[in-house]
């Protein structure tokens, strides 16, 4: 079972810019064949790493989150470490590419 946060307008603060761990968050939407497509690999990863906190953000239902982190294009994928963005990647990528990019990211 995936461990991944379904993230609102609501959360989004809490669960992200003032979380203690790590955070890896994608933008998707419904609509969105690449982000559906990843869809399996981030909740993988989310299983794979309880100690990072692992976010969905459906542009559809939290535009305000998107228009805030300048989201222009779906799947994008930003990596929070102390409430800041230390990356962000846009597009689908690969099990070993996520795995890269948050260990470049969080130090890990």
């Amino acid at each position: 079972m995936s461990k991944e946060l379904e993230l609102t307008e609501a959360n989004f603060e809490a669960a992200v810019l003032k979380a203690d761990k790590p955070v890896v968050v994608d933008f998707w939407a419904t609509w969105c064949g690449p982000c559906k497509a990843f869809a399996p690999t981030l909740a993988a990863y989310a299983d794979a790493h309880p100690d990072i906190v692992v976010g969905k953000v459906n542009v559809d239902d939290a535009p305000a989150i998107g228009q805030k982190y300048n989201i222009m294009s779906i799947p994008t994928v930003m990596f929070f470490k102390g409430g800041k963005v230390i990356d962000m990647a846009v597009g689908s990528m690969s099990a070993a590419d996520l795995d890269k990019r948050a260990k470049a990211a969080f130090g890990v």
